[in-house]
């Protein structure tokens, strides 16, 4: 007995080779292993002179400019600041006078308005590029620090991640 085997079609002609090829690519892309896995940040602290602490989603660089130092990182969309210098006058006045040229230099619609208390004070902007500029001020003594956040606010992890970092400054 001799066996008729016969091969399909599909198999004879190129286009069929080209099908499977395809194919096999097509189902090697979308394997769910080779989707890409959403990493979570890791957490970098950094403590302040006066002993307030940072969390920031990873290390930021470090600028200088005479007396006033200043950290930053620009990650996913956010744009992330802390500045420190020393406190030369009142607290109050520095604020109104800073919340004024923060608006003018962007051209802002208020957001959140000034809000001023004991070695405290927040406000936020709304630019002309639909973005949020959120800014928290601490008095430690004989210095000032200044923790700025700036996104968009169209997508809701990016709200959630400048709530975050607002979330966890502390002493």
């Amino acid at each position: 007995m001799t066996a008729n085997f016969k091969l399909p079609r599909l198999l004879k002609e190129p286009t069929g080779w080209i099908l499977i090829v395809l194919t096999m690519g097509f189902f090697y892309a979308q394997w769910p292993s080779r989707s890409p896995v959403s990493v979570e940040p890791v957490y970098y602290w950094q403590q302040l002179d006066g002993g307030l602490k940072i969390r920031w989603e990873s290390e930021p660089t470090y600028q200088a400019s005479g007396a006033t130092q200043a950290w930053g990182l620009t990650r996913k969309g956010i744009s992330f600041m802390v500045q420190t210098g020393p406190l030369n006058g009142d607290f109050g006045e520095l604020i109104l006078m800073m919340a004024e040229q923060d608006r003018a230099a962007v051209g802002a619609a208020i957001q959140e308005p000034l809000t001023i208390s004991e070695g405290l004070a927040e406000y936020a902007f709304f630019d002309a590029e639909a973005r949020i500029q959120a800014h928290r001020w601490y008095r430690l003594e004989s210095q000032w620090i200044k923790i700025s956040v700036l996104y968009k606010p169209s997508l809701a992890s990016r709200v959630r991640r400048a709530a975050e970092f607002f979330a966890n400054l502390g002493y």
